[in-house]
């Protein structure tokens, strides 16, 4: 069967490079059903087979490094360094973690801020080491990452090396027709994260490229992103320049107290899961932030930002996407759990926000019209149950599992996803405490798990729960679900936002920017302690208030974008009076 696949394969691509890939992805494909099933000696078995035969991928080795050797779990590592024929860079990383693994230093990730910095200091450290041990290895992703990575951990030396090796594997690629077919894609990326929209657009016009189907196709998401940006390309070359910059070493000088506009690479990349349009939305409210600064003549710098979620702290006022800070200097901007729905807040987004640790009376929920609150949020379930919407995609609410005639709603989400760091209880113990305290009501409970989640722990705690009959796992529609729950519980997934749009009551085990509107559960017991079957924490003519203020105070609806256009330039003209740098402005037009 891999002999058929490996040549189906050969006939579509550039025969070395093809059979190489294609065979490296079925290795690591292979290791990867070991990782799941908890295989750790089958797995080193298998990277023991590939050592003697190919070359190894980076992903590869920091996985096994991952997977096996920190864990303690690897049996053959001294075998695997003294063969002859294992590649100069893989060597280099086995090297490095069997010497921490003797001092005790492999520590496996975890999700607070110190272990996620550690995390990403030894992905940089690691990345930069193995291409600078194989500077012929052509993966401009491994650069690129490693490039995040250092930028994660303010390792700037490592990110000029990350920066460097990158444009001198673009050039090498570029300039020869085989590989610049083949890495098509991975260059236009590359590009665009570097913010070089014209070395991009100059790339997919080049003869190499011509004829193909899939030009055609980056061509046009090219020409999307230049119409998009016409009104900040000055801001995309500054960020371009700053990145260069950067790759030598230094940044460019910034005025004392001038403002500075982060400029977002993710505002140009590309991901399976996004929604239709959502980077378009990204740039737009970039463009918003931007076309409000220049209509009042405020003068700011610009810095290129490889990586999202991270936190940024600086002495002067800073627009910044998906960040969050200490102090309220910044105006961070993110979607929200709807599509198309952005929040611009001082302190980040999630449970960093600062709305998020605001009550209804800080919030002054008393002036919001009653009348106008209500008509918002019946037009809100209209859209949003009515529509069957939410962050991903549902089933039709029509093809429902059957359910329990009692139930308490659990949502799961991703484990490590940048949020969970906001947990007050893991996964599993907030599973733990709403099983107890629903068998002590005599009812049961009904699980659903992130669609994306492919966790092998969770697969096992789960398998084993539905096993006993503890829990019922189910894949319908949430909006199928919640409406027949006695209560949902989340961590601070989006799903809780969207059952307090159904009226039930909700448990957030962990900051939320909607928890104002739940009963919050911080340690082991507190769910038994407050749950009451239908009682929620807020009044329906509360819950009006606070929906509203959170859609419309928090939250810019960019589907309108003449509306959006007025609401961001309120906004950051606001956010700049604060610090007396829009007053000085406000109401001229330059």
């Amino acid at each position: 069967m891999m002999r058929i696949l490996l040549g189906a394969a050969a006939f579509f691509m550039p025969p070395l490079v093809s059979l190489r890939k294609l065979s490296a992805l079925l290795f690591e494909g292979r290791m990867l059903i070991e990782y799941h099933a908890d295989r750790p000696e089958a797995a080193e078995n298998l990277f023991i087979r590939r050592v003697r035969k190919k070359q190894l991928t980076f992903w590869s080795i920091s996985t096994y490094i991952t997977r096996v050797v920190e864990p303690g779990h690897a049996r053959r590592l001294a075998e695997i360094l003294g063969d002859p024929r294992l590649s100069p860079g893989a060597a280099v990383l086995l090297r490095a973690a069997s010497q921490r693994q003797m001092k005790g230093g492999n520590e496996p990730a975890g999700v607070n801020d110190s272990d996620q910095q550690r995390y990403h200091e030894r992905l940089a450290e690691d990345g930069l080491a193995f291409m600078q041990a194989e500077p012929g290895y052509l993966d401009l992703t491994l650069a690129l990452s490693t490039a995040l990575s250092a930028e994660a951990c303010d390792r700037e030396d490592i990110f000029a090396g990350a920066i460097r090796h990158l444009t001198t594997q673009l050039v090498h690629i570029e300039n020869d027709r085989t590989l610049a077919r083949w890495h098509m894609g991975d260059v236009v990326t590359a590009r665009l994260s570097l913010f070089d929209l014209d070395g991009a657009l100059h790339f997919v016009s080049s003869s190499h490229l011509s004829g193909m189907t899939k030009t055609q196709k980056l061509s046009a998401e090219l020409q999307s992103i230049v119409d998009e940006t016409v009104g900040f390309r000055h801001v995309i070359r500054k960020a371009h320049e700053d990145i260069l910059a950067r790759a030598g070493g230094s940044r460019l000088a910034v005025v004392a107290d001038l403002l500075v506009i982060f400029l977002p690479a993710a505002a140009f990349r590309r991901n399976k899961i996004d929604y239709p349009g959502f980077r378009s939305d990204i740039r737009f409210a970039l463009s918003g932030i931007v076309k409000a600064l220049d209509k009042h003549g405020i003068p700011y710098a610009v810095r290129s930002r490889l990586r999202t979620h991270g936190v940024l702290n600086m002495s002067a006022p800073f627009f910044a996407y998906h960040t969050v800070s200490e102090t309220d200097f910044g105006l961070h901007f993110k979607e929200t759990d709807r599509p198309s729905l952005f929040s611009f807040d001082p302190r980040g987004y999630a449970g960093w926000s600062r709305f998020s640790t605001m009550t209804l009376d800080e919030l002054h929920a008393a002036d919001v019209s009653q009348e106008a609150a209500s008509d918002f949020f019946y037009r809100e379930r209209q859209r949003v149950i009515g529509g069957n919407l939410s962050k991903y995609r549902q089933a039709d609410v029509s093809n429902v599992e059957e359910l329990p005639e009692k139930f308490i709603f659990v949502a799961l989400q991703l484990i490590g996803d940048a949020v969970s760091q906001l947990a007050y209880l893991d996964l599993f113990e907030m599973v733990d405490d709403v099983v107890r305290a629903a068998q002590a009501h005599g009812m049961a409970v009904v699980i659903k798990r992130h669609p994306l989640c492919t966790t092998p722990e969770v697969s096992h705690y789960l398998g084993e729960l539905v096993s006993r009959g503890t829990i019922r796992q189910v894949y319908s529609s949430i909006h199928a679900i919640i409406p027949k729950a006695e209560a949902v519980c989340v961590i601070n997934s989006g799903v809780g936002a969207e059952a307090l749009l159904h009226e039930k009551p909700v448990y957030v085990f962990g900051r939320s920017d909607y928890m104002a509107g739940c009963f919050v559960c911080k340690s082991r017991g507190d769910f038994a302690d407050q749950f009451v079957p239908g009682r929620s924490r807020l009044s329906p003519d509360e819950l009006r208030k606070f929906w509203y203020l959170l859609r419309n105070t928090y939250a810019v609806d960019l589907r309108d974008r003449d509306r959006a256009t007025a609401e961001i330039e309120t906004r950051v003209i606001d956010h700049l009076k604060t610090y007396q740098v829009g007053s000085r402005f406000a109401g001229e037009d330059h």
